[in-house]
């Protein structure tokens, strides 16, 4: 778990072009704009070799590196049940 959360961070300090620690509300506390997230969404989806459904896209989803992390579990748990997944964990 601590690996995909560095992942995540990294790419929030890439798009943010600065320091991230990990208790800032991504959306809530307007730490990402709109296009910030379909950004980060994009990344997400390049590293961790998943696509996110779009049902899945939320506010919720996004608030927190937690989040974002049992998102990313949750989306490679259903792409897994249809065959689709690669393997993130590097």
């Amino acid at each position: 778990m601590e690996k995909n959360k560095e992942n995540i961070i990294k790419i929030l300090q890439t798009i943010k072009g600065k320091d991230f620690q990990e208790e800032h509300d991504l959306i809530s506390g307007g730490f990402l704009d709109s296009f910030e997230l379909l950004t980060f969404i994009q990344e997400l989806e390049e590293s961790f070799g998943i696509s996110i459904p779009l049902e899945y896209i939320s506010p919720e989803e996004f608030n927190n590196v937690v989040s974002v992390y049992e998102l990313i579990q949750k989306t490679d748990e259903n792409n897994n049940k249809e065959g689709t997944t690669k393997e993130y964990e590097k």
